[in-house]
């Protein structure tokens, strides 16, 4: 899988005046968007004695970044679900980056971090109920290996043109 970036966003000065912005405290000292909180609530979901699970502060740091997982959704991710997402989670490195040559064995189709996130986005509590779904499915897997997944939602989703299948097998980018 790859995520194309349009030129204008190779533009090093500009990316990191966005990151800048994106970042910048208020006149309160505190940053401007909630989001950028979403890493390091508490830490962060990746410290190590929590980078195994997924606990009631991962839900509230996806919840920086516009998703809310409450109620029995909640109950499935720390309680009924959590000894099976943490067994997946354990399989999930902490040390591989997703540009490691070893990232694609764990995010690749059946691999550990494509079905943990499948399982998480197959929660339905009861019937009737919709799924947890992808989006909020994917930030609580970046939340807690941020350097391997990176949060996918609609406002990257404006701004690139991926993900999409590489070609030829390997994990390529096409250059924008």
């Amino acid at each position: 899988m790859c995520i194309d970036i349009p030129d204008k966003l190779r533009d090093e000065d500009l990316a990191t005046r966005l990151v800048e912005a994106y970042f910048s405290a208020d006149d309160a000292g505190r940053a401007q968007y909630s989001g950028a909180y979403f890493e390091r609530l508490g830490g962060g979901g990746d410290r190590p004695e929590t980078a195994y699970q997924l606990t009631a502060e991962d839900l509230l740091a996806v919840s920086m970044l516009s998703v809310r997982v409450d109620r029995y959704y909640a109950l499935h991710v720390l309680d009924f679900r959590a000894c099976e997402l943490s067994g997946l989670l354990a399989q999930i490195p902490l040390s591989i980056a997703l540009q490691d040559p070893e990232a694609e064995a764990l995010i690749a189709q059946d691999d550990p971090a494509w079905v943990l996130w499948q399982l998480l986005h197959d929660i339905r509590p009861r019937p009737g109920d919709d799924q947890l779904g992808p989006i909020a499915a994917g930030k609580l897997l970046a939340r807690k290996r941020p350097h391997l997944i990176p949060v996918y939602d609609s406002r990257v989703k404006r701004c690139s043109t991926g993900p999409r299948p590489a070609s030829g097998g390997g994990v390529t980018c096409a250059a924008s």
